[in-house]
């Protein structure tokens, strides 16, 4: 049996590594095409601002005028999820999420082979891990996600892939690491690649095994608004069908260890919430009783996540989301720190 291995000299590295702290707007040219774009969507644009955040897939821009438009882009063909993600956020039972706009052509319009929705720009700043409470936070979550599973069936709407029928013998014997990658991710996979292997082949039965529902898959930090102390959540792209248990262990981990990031708590009190939290996942039907269940449900994620960035290199040849390759390593094993957990896994 194996266990995550973490040299005591590199603990202090973990986490340091954080993306998207604060989106900067950058002022840029109203063209033609903004302007038709805030038209479509009942604006008369007189700014336009780009928002600096990392996707490989979408654009997004600030058009002000007599009120401040979000508009989103996407390659045209994906036109259809999102006007499925659009109608799902329009009719849901909850105030705190985007509510897309709707123009004469319905919530999505397509200009120029891209597909653009809008919504009301709102108030706020991105989640510091101290400017909301995270009982407040964490029942924001929760009414998001329990009003998101009301939502009826679309075929249009995205359903994550997970391959775990690759990740064991990819794990143990095809992980090639980019040079560019920090020592210490370096250190880490190559040190515990018989038990990443185990750990990959033990939490696959939990995609075999698992049902899915429509949740919002990406409850971090940078999609959390706070104003008043009251939390409103972003990113639409992120509406898919997916384990809930896994959407939930990766919001309950990323907010946790972002309060750790940010030096808001230490690692020992940031523990100490865990059993809380998990207690309230519990009371509306969340199978994640204890921390070994979090870490075996929040691996998942992790380490399918990891999985895809590497074949997206090997076999598309694209390099997109290499920038978030190291941080994902080292969020394996942080997630193993905050959990404490005893779980053991094959080798």
């Amino acid at each position: 049996m194996r266990r995550l291995e973490i040299p005591s000299e590199l603990i202090p590295q973990l986490f340091t590594i954080e993306t998207n702290l604060q989106f900067e707007l950058e002022a840029v040219a109203l063209d033609e095409n903004l302007q038709a774009i805030g038209k479509a969507f009942g604006l008369d644009a007189e700014r336009a601002w780009h928002l600096n955040k990392p996707s490989p897939t979408s654009r997004l821009y600030r058009l002000d005028g007599t009120r401040a438009l979000m508009v989103r882009g996407i390659c045209a063909t994906g036109s259809e999820t999102m006007a499925a993600q659009c109608h799902v956020a329009r009719e849901l039972n909850y105030g705190g999420f985007i509510y897309p706009l709707i123009t004469a052509e319905g919530p999505v319009i397509i200009r120029n082979g891209t597909a653009w929705m809008a919504y009301e720009a709102q108030p706020g700043e991105v989640y510091d891990g101290a400017n909301c409470p995270l009982s407040a936070l964490f029942e924001g979550i929760l009414s998001l996600q329990n009003a998101l599973a009301l939502a009826p069936p679309d075929k249009n709407l995205p359903k994550v892939t997970h391959r775990p029928d690759d990740w064991s013998a990819f794990y143990k014997t095809n992980l090639n690491l980019p040079k560019n990658l920090g020592e210490a991710a370096r250190i880490l996979v190559n040190r515990n690649k018989d038990a990443l292997s185990g750990l990959a082949e033990d939490v696959s039965n939990l995609v075999r095994n698992g049902k899915t529902r429509l949740v919002h898959n990406d409850l971090n930090h940078a999609n959390v608004l706070v104003h008043k102390e009251r939390p409103f959540f972003l990113d639409l792209e992120d509406i898919v069908y997916e384990i809930p248990e896994v959407s939930m262990a990766h919001a309950l981990f990323k907010l946790v260890r972002h309060r750790v990031y940010r030096k808001t708590i230490t690692l020992d009190k940031a523990r100490a919430e865990i059993p809380v939290l998990l207690g309230r996942l519990e009371k509306d039907g969340y199978n994640l009783p204890d921390r070994a269940a979090l870490f075996r449900y929040g691996a998942l994620r992790i380490l399918s996540e990891i999985h895809m960035i590497c074949m997206w290199v090997f076999e598309k040849g694209d390099y997109s989301l290499i920038y978030d390759l190291e941080k994902k390593i080292h969020n394996l094993f942080e997630l193993w720190l905050l959990t404490e957990t005893n779980h053991e896994f094959s080798s």
